[in-house]
């Protein structure tokens, strides 16, 4: 009998340790976990004779380099966009868009009535190489996100493009600011010095470096990216803001948190009103340990779901 009320005090603790109406797991897991992300982006387009351009963020743009602002961009914003979690698997990342092949499903997009959205704004283009095809790179800095958990289908798949966005994490269908009812701050926080370089060992340390061909013709890749991510705040901040990743920066050594690699497409879609610069779906890796209320309710059930099972036999 004291077992039995124990799994109805597990219950409640582990009810209590998730937000009201919060995804859930479909087994307990500490560890390495993938999130599996489909992302809509907007970027500025670079053109101008090819080479290296430095500091373009500082002053007026050096001559014949050419910036051409995306559609939804605050002033002096080079990056933002909405996304997806379609899948949260237990395993890891082990190559470009490539998840361990043993990896298991712990969470998809509509499991108990709930998805995971978010948007990532405020990316400012530092550096900036043109190369001789018209392609080009960018080393970035000072990206900040959010993810919501919120009712499955009010996310609108990134209609209506620009369009939807209302100020720097506020857009149409995400989370609270966009105007979704029974949402969730899941986890928020900022992109990673540290892991990326930096330009002769000075001060900025990147912190997002892609590159983007515009006149790539889908379905080929138009570019890639890379970027580490610090978890600051939210009702899963604790869970995942666990150092997983070490790094050094030009100030000292540097932690971060989650990791992403990103291949893109161009933006081909026939409707003006959906006018992101690219697509793309790819897996960030990161880390997930429990917080320890729910810990402890996960070890108590475990320990007295077994002294039940061996008491029936």
């Amino acid at each position: 009998m004291r077992c039995m009320k124990a799994l109805l005090i597990t219950g409640l603790v582990l009810g209590l340790a998730l937000p009201a109406g919060a995804i859930s797991f479909s087994q307990p897991w500490n560890g390495p976990i993938v999130m599996h992300l489909t992302n809509w982006d907007m970027g500025t387009i670079w053109t101008g004779p090819a080479g290296t351009y430095l500091n373009v963020n500082v002053g007026p743009l050096p001559p014949g380099l050419v910036r051409t602002a995306s559609p939804g961009s605050l002033p002096g914003e080079d990056g933002w966009g909405v996304f997806r979690v379609d899948q949260i698997l237990a395993g890891k990342v082990v190559g470009p868009n490539n998840i361990d092949a043993l990896a298991t499903i712990l969470w998809s997009n509509g499991d108990g009535g709930r998805e995971l959205v978010g948007m990532f704004a405020g990316l400012t283009d530092v550096n900036v190489i043109i190369n001789p095809d018209g392609s080009f790179r960018v080393q970035s800095v000072g990206m900040v996100y959010e993810f919501w958990d919120q009712p499955f289908a009010s996310f609108n798949d990134g209609a209506p493009g620009s369009a939807g966005r209302g100020g720097l994490l506020t857009y149409a269908s995400v989370g609270t600011p966009g105007g979704v009812a029974g949402a969730v701050l899941w986890i928020g926080g900022t992109s990673s010095p540290g892991f990326l370089g930096n330009v002769g060992g000075a001060p900025p340390d990147i912190e997002f470096d892609s590159t983007f061909n515009p006149n790539a013709v889908p379905p080929f890749g138009a570019g890639t990216a890379y970027v580490f991510y610090d978890v600051l705040y939210g009702a899963s901040g604790v869970a995942l803001d666990t150092n997983f990743f070490v790094g050094a920066s030009s100030v000292g050594p540097e932690t971060a948190d989650m990791s992403l690699q990103i291949t893109t497409t161009v933006n081909n879609s026939p409707i003006p009103a959906f006018d992101w610069t690219a697509l793309s779906s790819d897996p960030l890796d990161t880390f997930f340990v429990p917080e320890p209320v729910t810990m402890a309710g996960m070890l108590l059930g475990v320990g007295c779901l077994g002294r039940y099972i061996r008491k029936r036999r």
